[in-house]
């Protein structure tokens, strides 16, 4: 049986997709499937893909029209055969060869867990990385029971709206229909919160091998706008009339980020600021201490000045932020 399935959807990034797919394929586990979906790009990516067909019979190359990389991803899944699933975006890349031996390894030790998370190393334009590893900052208090442990993931950080730092069984994504949503953006959000109840087991891996991008300018990642801001209000939404209150506060804690997130960006809305403002005034309970850090950073400033006032300096906080990055790229 394959192990792996490695899904990729693929959408112009003509820069970067030679450098994901080879780090895939010189892996030195060879037991895996690479699927690559090519999802109406118009530049040279789908050349570039096609270039590595001959030399390597487990890749296996799909095509759509352009229809968003959540149904590119939802396609790999349903083509793979793999035990286990792995989600790459194809502006990324792994920088280590004996990546996915490690994750086998780790998968035998721990007797076939659900879930496998690892973290990923933000890699910027100029070579630099940087690795939290909260992994190996939790290691004492994790007891290795995902629903006693994952408010203590979520607070740290290790369970977090992103595909590609979970290694996941393909059994439950497919009996559980749980997939990417089509039309929306930070789809991510909703996903991963669906996986929520149907996790039993997991274990982390105290190593990073995936490099994250980052200040890439085009990115197959979406910029923010409004629609964006927008859409995390209707995944919201959805979840505080389904599962708020929920046990343990889990899905208030796991949420709590996202909402913090639209403090933080508020100024992109400019058509819907009155049902913008509505909403999060609403549902302001979500800034509580406790929840994960940097929500407990957020609540000290929400407790002194209100909402309002605390997303200007988010706002604030996140333009400087910016601007600091920004400028360091540029003299260096």
């Amino acid at each position: 049986m394959i192990f792996f399935s490695v899904i990729v959807p693929i959408y112009n990034v003509e820069k970067y997709i030679e450098q994901c797919i080879s780090s895939i394929i010189n892996q030195t586990f060879l037991n895996f499937e690479l699927i690559l979906i090519n999802d109406g790009s118009q530049d040279n990516s789908l050349i570039i893909a096609e270039s590595f067909l001959k030399d390597h019979k487990n890749i296996y190359l799909l095509n759509q029209e352009n229809k968003g990389q959540s149904i590119a991803r939802n396609l790999g899944l349903q083509k793979s055969q793999g035990k286990y699933i792995i989600f790459v975006d194809s502006d990324d890349f792994l920088f280590e060869k004996n990546a996915f031996e490690i994750l086998a390894k780790n998968i035998s030790k721990n007797d076939f867990p659900d879930l496998i998370i690892h973290e990923e190393t933000r890699f910027y334009n100029n070579g630099v990385r940087h690795y939290e590893n909260n992994v190996k900052k939790t290691e004492e208090i994790r007891t290795g029971n995902f629903t006693d442990d994952l408010r203590l993931l979520i607070y740290n950080e290790l369970f977090v709206a992103s595909p590609w730092d979970k290694v996941l069984k393909r059994d439950i994504l497919i009996k559980n229909k749980i997939i990417f949503p089509q039309g929306l953006q930070s789809e991510d959000m909703i996903w991963s919160s669906d996986l929520i109840p149907y996790i039993k087991s997991y274990s982390c891996l105290d190593y990073s091998f995936y490099a994250y991008r980052k200040n890439v300018s085009d990115s197959i990642t979406k910029s923010i706008d409004e629609k964006h801001l927008m859409d995390i209000i209707f995944m919201l939404d959805q979840i505080i009339k389904n599962n708020i209150p929920s046990q343990n506060n889990i899905y208030e804690a796991f949420w709590a980020e996202y909402f913090v997130f639209l403090l933080m960006n508020s100024d992109c809305i400019k058509i819907n600021k009155n049902k913008f403002w509505k909403f999060l005034e609403e549902n302001k309970f979500l800034i509580k201490k406790g929840y994960s850090k940097n929500v407990d950073k957020v609540y000290k400033f929400y407790k002194i000045f209100g909402l309002r006032l605390t997303s200007k300096l988010l706002i604030m906080f996140r333009m400087i932020n910016n601007f600091n990055r920004k400028y360091q790229f540029i003299h260096e």
